[in-house]
């Protein structure tokens, strides 16, 4: 009887479904919910996480029927540490918080609607801003983090409608790929042991210090387990989707689509410079024009030029002031073509600075000299250091001729000083060129990501797209270009959630707080996810 019975019981189990099928679940480059292929199309829930607000009063339950009727499915749910867990009181999880999150999961199954739910803030502070080393630094925040992922873990491990567990928003370490690579999978054991069933989002590395840099893998770290999905955050062109945000500085970042406008390669890495130009006077004297010597192109490799202020070596007690400068183009036989650039580097943006050994730096000053009057004012530096660029870059063209030429004034420079105006040539190591800003632009970049995600059969995952409110005033395509993403994704089958459903600086919906309060909506942008997503 006792053989009986067993035999009865193991064919109800071999004949069961699987339970990974009650959640979703990643098969190889698709995610499955009971065991068929869905695609996760969505928005975030910024939920307040940069104000350190415990219980966000972020929406109501009328927000989740929006989502609902723009026709997506999932929420990417931001989560600050604190709304759980007391610096005061470390590994003590506050029941206010757990029942929030139930309250917003209680919403999410009255609407069919997925949370991923997702750590933004973690103990250590806020990553993207890079303010938040403290997480690399202070192991205790990185073992809290831990403890916090299977708190979680046990508590929902039971829940379908969690999509997921998106360990860590934008990681930037202080130090190396790997951190992320050791802490992701610390996170990934401790959920395992308390949730066999739930998908882990894993997000690649952002940035490593200040160096945003990609490798040959795209920054994308691999987790030793099944059921994970690789993510991916795109706001390209930056200074055209961030353009006259307060927190970056960036000015007008012109319109989407623009076929004038040229996009070079995020690797692009310094090749050689015209440093056969004229060296700026030593000690002090008055503003003078020094005229830049012609050097022609014969490298094929390089794609990029751009202007560089050189003040190396001028003490610490120097300073070399530039003033207005113009970069020339000639012919392969020396014949003017063009002024490329006529620039007054005081009040031009865009500047940053290198030094050999960080010391060093520069300011922008205004009216002073009949001659000149503003000026970009370079001092302190003991060692190698220029300023340079990036915005004023220019594609040359090979077998040509260029040069620079401006005017500058040294003030007490050391008699060794190494000063000039220059032109930095640059090359792509991934032999990437430059492009316009259009919709074949988009589509090469997120091809970098899904090439990775086809190249080790997983899922990918672009948790975050969207464009400063800004881009949609003025004809300045805003909508096209979020138009162009969608269209991408959705050929692509790349699952994605929308930067954000309510803020004061991406948000569909203007402002921070429940919808009901709010005014009037984005309602082209609304409409326009209505009629991609809805059937």
């Amino acid at each position: 009887m006792r053989s009986f019975l067993f035999v009865i019981i193991l064919l109800t189990v071999i004949n069961s479904p699987s339970r990974s099928q009650e959640f979703v679940t990643a098969k190889r480059q698709n995610l499955t919910f009971h065991d068929e292929n869905i695609s996760l199309r969505g928005v975030s829930f910024g939920n307040q996480v940069w104000s350190d607000v415990e219980i966000p009063e972020h929406h109501d339950q009328v927000d989740f029927l929006r989502v609902k009727k723009m026709g997506m499915n999932c929420i990417r749910f931001y989560l600050n540490y604190k709304t759980l867990e007391d610096d005061a009181a470390p590994y003590k999880y506050k029941e206010s918080g757990w029942k929030w999150i139930d309250k917003n999961i209680e919403w999410a199954k009255k609407h069919n609607i997925f949370l991923i739910l997702n750590i933004h803030v973690p103990q250590g502070g806020f990553q993207s801003n890079g303010k938040g080393t403290a997480l690399w630094t202070d192991q205790t925040n990185q073992s809290r983090l831990i403890k916090l992922w299977g708190a979680i873990a046990k508590r929902y491990s039971k829940e379908p409608i969690v999509a997921g567990y998106d360990l860590l928003n934008e990681p930037i370490t202080t130090q190396s790929k790997i951190q992320w690579e050791y802490l992701a999978k610390a996170i990934t054991k401790e959920i395992r042991v308390n949730d066999p069933n739930h998908l882990i989002i894993v997000e690649r590395l952002n940035a490593i210090g200040k160096s945003w840099n990609n490798d040959a893998s795209m920054n994308f770290i691999k987790l030793d387990d099944p059921n994970v999905c690789y993510e991916f955050h795109f706001y390209s062109p930056f200074q055209y989707t961030h353009q006259n945000t307060p927190w970056t500085g960036l000015g007008n970042g012109g319109r989407y689509p623009d076929h004038e406008k040229i996009v070079f390669p995020n690797d692009l890495k310094w090749h050689t410079s015209t440093f056969d130009n004229p060296k700026i006077l030593t000690g002090n004297q008055d503003w003078t024009f020094y005229e830049g010597k012609k050097y022609r192109l014969i490298d094929s490799n390089v794609i990029s030029a751009k202007p560089a202020l050189e003040a190396s070596k001028i003490g610490l007690q120097g300073a070399v002031m530039f003033g207005q400068f113009s970069i020339q183009e000639f012919d392969s036989s020396m014949k003017f073509v063009r002024e490329i650039l006529v620039q007054d580097a005081g009040r031009s943006s865009g500047w940053e600075i290198w030094s050999k050994n960080g010391e060093g730096s520069f300011k922008q000053i205004d009216n002073f000299s009949a001659n000149n009057k503003s000026a970009l004012r370079i001092s302190e530096t003991s060692d190698y250091a220029n300023v340079y660029n990036n915005s004023m870059r220019f594609i040359p063209k090979l077998g040509y001729y260029y040069s620079i030429s401006g005017w500058a004034k040294p003030e007490m420079v050391s008699w060794n000083a190494h000063s000039l105006f220059r032109i930095d040539f640059e090359v792509s190591p991934s032999r990437s060129t430059p492009v316009t800003t259009d919709k074949t632009f988009l589509k090469k970049e997120i091809e970098k990501y899904e090439q990775w995600g086809t190249e080790n059969n997983v899922p990918i995952f672009l948790g975050e797209f969207g464009v400063y409110k800004d881009c949609f005033k003025k004809k300045k395509g805003g909508l096209d270009w979020v138009s162009d993403i969608l269209d991408i994704c959705m050929n692509k089958d790349i699952h994605f959630t929308y930067h954000a459903y309510n803020e004061d600086a991406f948000g569909i919906y203007d402002g921070s707080g429940p919808q009901a309060t709010l005014s009037e909506p984005n309602k082209e942008l609304i409409d326009l996810f209505k009629s991609k997503l809805l059937p």
